[in-house]
């Protein structure tokens, strides 16, 4: 885990590192409606962050992961 310490992890934002960087995701979702943030820091290029708020409908979360499957499909070829 990139926060080793369960009592200092966000209950609110999820965290994930992307092979290769963060920028080409993070544009791609955008571009299909769906915005997530980048990382903080020297991880900005890094990693990218996604809200987990109540607020999110399983509709949103479902199109979230069908767009993540969809990119890593594409960036495989």
């Amino acid at each position: 885990p990139l926060i080793a310490n369960n009592n200092f992890r966000s209950k609110t934002t999820l965290t994930v590192t992307v092979r290769g960087g963060s920028s080409r995701v993070v544009k791609y979702l955008l571009e299909n409606g769906v915005v997530v943030g980048k990382g903080y820091g020297e991880r900005k290029e890094q990693d990218i962050r996604i809200a987990n708020f109540p607020a999110h409908t399983k509709k949103d979360i479902k199109l979230l992961i069908k767009l993540l499957k969809k990119y890593a499909e594409i960036t495989r070829s």
